[in-house]
């Protein structure tokens, strides 16, 4: 097996600074923002979402 065979076999990524799975951390750090940004916004125009450490009413 050669070098040659080693790289096509990896998809021509060997040896690339970059990492083969961006697109999966992109996707899943988008997918986190989406939900915080969801639950700001769910806190904002809910009510009775938010915890108050006064007495009860």
């Amino acid at each position: 097996m050669t070098q040659r065979d080693l790289w096509k076999a990896s998809g021509g990524r060997a040896g690339s600074p970059k990492r083969s799975d961006w697109k999966d951390i992109r996707g899943a750090v988008y997918g986190l923002l989406f939900l915080l940004a969801l639950a700001v916004v769910g806190e904002e125009f809910v009510p009775g979402m938010t915890i108050s450490p006064g007495p009860p009413p």
